[in-house]
């Protein structure tokens, strides 16, 4: 019996709340980011300049970026429950994001998959044609 084995039911709801926790505070942030990157093309016409942050020499109709934190999607290969979490999480970053070719998302999502879900689509070559197939067969062998 392995150490993972004997743990109690006590340890067990303690870290699936833990986990829990984790995902609700990992969703609230994303949605902060999505909230701020909808915001980041629009002109910033703050009422009081700040010398620190915007140069004085700018329109008001400029646009500033933003450079965010990298954003870290965890693997998905084996565990069903974890495929939503996944999902969300990419949909999000990457297959959302208009700039990105369909190839590009195709080599992200990839990367982003181990064991029996890369071999699911292992027969579909990396190509831009293929990354809709891909994430529809993904969609429907997880029931989404």
């Amino acid at each position: 019996m392995g150490a993972d084995d004997k743990l109690s039911k006590k340890d067990l709801s303690a870290e699936l709340y833990e986990s829990n926790k984790t995902k609700i505070e990992v969703k609230k942030r994303l949605a902060t980011i999505n909230e701020r990157l909808a915001h980041v093309n629009e002109p910033i016409s703050p009422p009081i300049p700040n010398p620190g942050t915007i140069n004085p020499t700018q329109h008001q109709n400029s646009s500033v970026r933003v450079s965010l934190p990298k954003l870290e999607v965890r693997k998905f290969g084996e565990n069903i429950s974890e495929w939503q979490e996944l999902w969300d999480s990419f949909e999000s970053a990457i297959d959302k994001n208009e700039t990105l070719a369909d190839v590009d998302k195709f080599c992200y999502l990839r990367g982003l998959l181990v064991g029996s879900a890369r071999s699911a689509i292992a027969r579909f070559g990396l190509t831009s044609g293929n990354y809709k197939a891909a994430t529809d067969m993904l969609k429907k062998n997880n029931d989404m």
